[in-house]
């Protein structure tokens, strides 16, 4: 059986499996979020977009960084409070936990590729002259960000394989 649909199998137990929430449950303490009073006229229609301001970008905007880490906070705090949420969160690790690679692209005497040994946030980049040269990694998007959740995701070798083309982002301060 395919890994994705064992943990689809084991997401469905869970669900199911969990015992229902009590009734006296208090509903969940959401943060407060500002809505202005912001509206656009399109074709003839008002369209209200009160909550615009959440589009700025969260590493440049502090106000919008404090909502989405108070969100996050919240969020943590009732997935925390799961039942079986380690047994889950260890047995889909357990699931993405191999060796995985992207289809070869031959650019002159070159073979192109990427590679995830597991369980890295981003597949790597390698190359290799020939089918028995051996790996030389060329870009590792692991490193591009704290989070390691920036990928590369568009590559392009020259035809001759001596250039490679790919989209770099500048890195952004801190909020």
């Amino acid at each position: 059986m395919p890994r994705f649909a064992l943990a689809l199998l084991a997401a469905a137990w869970l669900v199911i499996s969990s015992p229902a929430p009590p009734q006296d449950t208090k509903p969940i303490p959401y943060p407060e979020t500002r809505r202005d009073a912001i509206v656009d006229t399109m074709f003839g229609e008002s369209i209200a977009d009160p909550y615009r301001w959440l589009e700025n970008d969260v590493r440049r905007d502090p106000e919008v960084a404090a909502w989405v880490a108070r969100q996050n906070a919240v969020t943590q705090d009732y997935l925390s409070s799961l039942p079986q949420r380690a047994w889950f969160a260890e047995r889909i690790r357990e699931t993405l936990d191999y060796e995985r690679f992207g289809l070869p692209i031959k650019a002159g005497g070159r073979y192109f590729y990427t590679r995830n040994s597991g369980l890295q946030n981003q597949a790597q980049l390698f190359v290799r002259n020939g089918l028995r040269g051996k790996p030389r990694l060329l870009i590792d998007p692991n490193a591009w960000a704290e989070d390691a959740a920036t990928a590369l995701d568009a590559w392009k070798p020259s035809d001759d394989g001596r250039f490679l083309l790919y989209p770099t982002f500048p890195k952004w301060p801190a909020a």
